[in-house]
């Protein structure tokens, strides 16, 4: 009888005596019956077959999971094998589609990663034209620029009613800038607000204060009222001047002498009283020099520019004109040109 309870497992080959359901208990334990199931499940052969090649498998005599393949190379092989399956599969699912315009089954021809939704390009425009038909744009918008309102039409995103809208918006987001510091003119999206032409204008402002401060082409005439207006363009863009005063400008280039010398020229040439408290200055090529009375002297300045000239305004003898402090800070420190040339 004892021999006719023996019986064999069916995953490890060893004998065992069934502790349960003597007539229908095939594996010796639980970790037998579950690595059984398992190979069943997932590979379709026996716990010692390969899945791959087929050959059977010779497992050791050491605890732990048993070898579901015969090597390394069939493990792989095997793995590659099932995942081109899948892909395979889902392509050829996602490729079977049904065309929303006439209903026919179609293999789409393009990427998996898009939409093919019409079997051909008649059948999309077919649909997408009885679609608008039945569907039409009635939405109206309002122009950005002109403030009128007008249909949307079949594209989506659209701010301006014509074409002579948008080109006149685009005109207005460049505009003309005079850098603050060489003066030249350049062009430039208005809502950036750039005060320089480039990076080198720029970092010479930021270190004006340690060295001299020399602007090129900046007051193109000596014309009084065109040097007036340009001055005053120039300058107004100053930060290293105060902000109220204002100077008399003799115009006219002429030789500097001594305080008593220019105290006559105020009075007898420009019909001016030295004593009045206004600055008065005078200029020579490339020195400056102004006078002033401050209610008990004369106080005297000057300023000799080491290379280049001071754009001065060429008038009769006995002109003059007024600035503003803040323009004489400029003719001082950002006005000397590189060339001394006469100008027009």
């Amino acid at each position: 009888m004892e021999e006719e309870k023996s019986r064999t497992c069916q995953n490890c080959g060893e004998p065992f005596e069934p502790t349960c359901h003597t007539t229908r208990q095939k594996f010796c334990s639980d970790s037998c019956r579950v690595q059984y199931n398992n190979a069943k499940r997932y590979f379709d052969v026996a716990p010692n077959v390969c899945p791959n090649c087929g050959e059977t498998i010779e497992h050791g005599g050491m605890k732990g999971n048993r070898r579901r393949f015969c090597n390394e190379k069939c493990r792989r092989t095997y793995n590659d094998m099932k995942r081109q399956e899948k892909q395979r599969a889902a392509a050829e699912v996602q490729s079977q589609r049904v065309c929303p315009n006439c209903g026919k089954d179609f293999k789409a021809e393009w990427k998996s990663g898009t939409r093919q939704r019409f079997c051909c390009d008649a059948c999309r425009i077919t649909y997408w034209d009885a679609y608008h038909k039945v569907n039409p744009l009635e939405k109206l918008l309002r122009c950005i620029y002109c403030g009128q309102e007008f249909q949307r039409g079949k594209h989506n995103g659209v701010k301006y009613c014509s074409r002579n809208c948008y080109l006149q918006a685009a005109a207005k987001t460049h505009i003309e800038q005079r850098c603050a510091w060489c003066g030249e003119a350049f062009p430039c999206y208005a809502r950036d607000n750039r005060r320089y032409c480039g990076r080198s204008c720029a970092n010479a402002t930021r270190h004006a204060k340690f060295r001299a401060a020399q602007g090129t082409r900046l007051i193109t005439t000596r014309q009084p009222k065109a040097w007036r207006h340009q001055l005053a363009l120039l300058a107004k863009n100053t930060r290293d001047a105060a902000n109220n005063g204002c100077i008399l400008l003799a115009c006219g280039a002429r030789s500097i002498g001594s305080q008593d010398l220019l105290s006559d020229i105020i009075r007898y040439e420009l019909k001016r009283d030295p004593f009045n408290g206004d600055r008065y200055v005078f200029c020579d090529g490339n020195k400056l020099k102004w006078i002033e009375w401050d209610g008990a002297a004369f106080c005297v300045g000057s300023r000799r520019a080491e290379r280049g000239t001071y754009p001065w305004p060429s008038a009769k003898d006995g002109d003059w004109m007024e600035i503003t402090e803040r323009e004489f800070a400029f003719l001082r420190s950002k006005s000397i040109g590189e060339k001394s040339e006469e100008i027009p």
